[in-house]
């Protein structure tokens, strides 16, 4: 059996060819590191299947021959609720309004859009509460979507309502 892997020597029971084996198996705490390093030190010739852990995104990452492009390896976000300011049912279309999407998995450096139209600012709070402030919209219902900085993301479909408040003289 396998005992030990050595990068400066080859021992009696080192792995000395290409193949490590059909099955692994590690028990208990054991565990494989994989290569890792920021976004900027990733190969610059990938190939599909290359896994990685990005120190900078902290999640692991494989290169995806599909897009041509490196992809977390990640749980994406899930937009639980969305909960307007106050007791609002709806937002003012001139924008400015916070609003407070729950969930899970939601990370620093996200972003969120209104129906294609990027929010006007953006707090994470924790993991499972960000709050973002409204753009300016004509009065309808839009999608909204949350995109982490790994790229993963979740649409919250028709999530949103943008209506006239009417003003009182």
């Amino acid at each position: 059996p396998l005992t030990r892997i050595s990068s400066t020597a080859i021992g009696a029971d080192s792995i000395t060819s290409p193949k490590l084996a059909h099955n692994l198996d590690l028990d208990g705490t054991e565990f494989v590191r994989v290569p890792h390093g920021t976004t900027a030190q990733r190969p610059s010739s990938p190939l599909g299947g290359q896994l990685r852990f990005n120190t900078d995104l902290g999640t692991l990452e494989q290169y995806n021959t599909n897009t041509n492009a490196w992809a977390a390896i990640d749980s994406p976000p899930i937009i639980s609720s969305l909960a307007y300011s106050g007791s609002n049912t709806a937002t003012d279309p001139a924008g400015g309004e916070t609003i407070t999407l729950t969930g899970s998995n939601f990370k620093t450096g996200f972003t969120a859009s209104i129906g294609g139209t990027s929010a006007a600012s953006t707090t994470f709070v924790n993991s499972t509460t960000v709050r973002f402030t409204t753009p300016a919209k004509t009065a309808g219902d839009y999608d909204v979507t949350f995109t982490n900085n790994n790229g993963l993301a979740a649409t919250l479909t028709n999530g949103i309502s943008v209506n006239g408040i009417p003003t009182f003289t």
